[in-house]
């Protein structure tokens, strides 16, 4: 159930490669990448969590 969030919240650019040169690509600086993934991450807690929890009560498996 929490490979969902585990694998859609990168909390630091380094933790996915495609971010990290997307970013070089785009000469974007790393406190602008850090925040984007601060920002996903908050994000996703807010609303794949309770999402992914709802789902799980429906299908009978929590």
């Amino acid at each position: 159930m929490i490979q969902v969030l585990g694998y859609s919240t990168p909390l630091l650019p380094y933790q996915a490669s495609p971010i990290v040169v997307a970013m070089g690509l785009g000469k974007v600086p790393a406190r602008a990448g850090m925040m984007l993934c601060l920002a996903l991450a908050l994000a996703s807690y807010l609303v794949l969590l309770p999402l992914d929890y709802l789902w799980f009560r429906v299908l009978g498996q929590l």
